[in-house]
């Protein structure tokens, strides 16, 4: 067996280490970055979804959480309320709803009390839940909540 003595160490393991160091440093800034822009999604969508609604339960006029709405409440809409559940209407006075959220269109939807087309997203009887109302005044009744 023939001993070394070259004094001079392999850098092979040290430009390894560097690589390796370099890859978990870019790795880790990348995963921060998606993490926060995902946060900022997320809270943009909270923002989106309304805390209140005024609803008719037992005869009077109630402002209840959004969250308790169940099917069959009677919700009051206003101009400028972002509608609180897929609802459909029982009364209207020029409401006009805005569903860009939902449909990519950015005119303004005029409401009517019937049917308008057997695709639920595209009848005029129907405002869904977010989407903002930009005029008029109404009732509906609530079809679905989001539990």
């Amino acid at each position: 067996l023939e001993a070394e003595t070259n004094e001079e160490k392999p850098q092979d393991n040290l430009w390894l280490g560097i690589i390796l160091a370099l890859t978990c440093i870019v790795t880790g800034m990348f995963s921060f970055y998606q993490e926060r822009k995902s946060s900022h999604i997320t809270e943009s969508f909270a923002k989106m979804i309304p805390t209140r609604a005024t609803v008719i339960r037992n005869g009077s006029v109630k402002e209840i959480d959004s969250a308790g709405l169940v099917r069959g409440d009677i919700v009051l809409l206003k101009i400028g309320d972002k509608v609180p559940a897929d609802i459909r209407l029982i009364e209207i006075q020029d409401l006009k709803a805005e569903n860009s959220s939902l449909t990519g269109e950015v005119e303004p939807v005029t409401c009517t009390l019937g049917a308008t087309n057997s695709f639920a997203v595209e009848s005029r009887n129907l405002v869904f839940f977010s989407t903002n109302l930009v005029s008029g005044s109404g009732k509906g009744v609530v079809i679905l909540t989001g539990s």
